[in-house]
C-alpha cells in the first residue's frame, strides 16, 4: 500500500459550520508503514489557521489539507489510534510527533517546502496552547 491518507472521502456533523465530528473513521498510512486512525466520533475545527491566513491557497480550515488538519487535531486532542499486533490502541504521541506526522502528512499531499516550514514552525511555537 502506498503511504497517505486511504479514503477519499469523509463523513462529519457540525453544529455550528467550524467544529465538526467524525461520522466515519480517517485512517493514514505513515511513510514507516505505521497506521493511524482518526476514529469515528472524533472531533475536529480543521486547520486552526488564523482567518488573514486563509487567504493563502491550501491555508483554509476545511480545504484541500482538511484530511492533515483531522490528523493533526486526533492527535492534539489524543483521539489519534494507532495499529499494532493485530489491534487499535491509542497513539499518545507527544507534541512533537504530532508536528512530524502533520509535516509528513502535508508533503505526501503535495504541499510545499516553505509552506510546510512555515505551518511546522509556527505548531512549534504556538501549539503548546492547544496540545493535551
Amino acid at each position: 500500500m502506498k503511504p497517505g491518507f486511504l479514503e477519499t472521502t469523509l463523513d462529519t456533523r457540525s453544529s455550528n459550520g467550524r467544529d465538526d465530528v467524525l461520522l466515519s473513521e480517517l485512517r493514514f498510512l505513515d511513510t514507516d508503514g505505521t497506521l493511524y486512525k482518526t476514529p469515528a466520533g472524533a472531533d475536529t475545527d480543521g486547520g486552526s489557521t488564523p482567518r488573514i491566513c486563509w487567504l493563502i491557497p491550501n491555508f483554509e480550515p476545511t480545504g484541500k489539507h482538511w484530511f492533515d488538519w483531522i490528523l493533526h487535531d486526533g492527535g492534539y486532542r489524543d483521539t489519534l489510534e494507532v495499529f499494532r499486533g493485530g489491534g487499535w490502541y491509542p497513539a499518545a504521541l507527544s507534541r512533537l510527533q504530532c508536528d512530524q506526522l502533520l509535516d509528513r502528512s502535508l508533503r505526501l499531499r503535495g504541499m510545499g517546502q516553505i509552506k510546510r516550514a512555515f505551518v511546522y514552525h509556527t505548531l512549534r511555537a504556538e501549539g503548546w496552547r492547544y496540545f493535551k
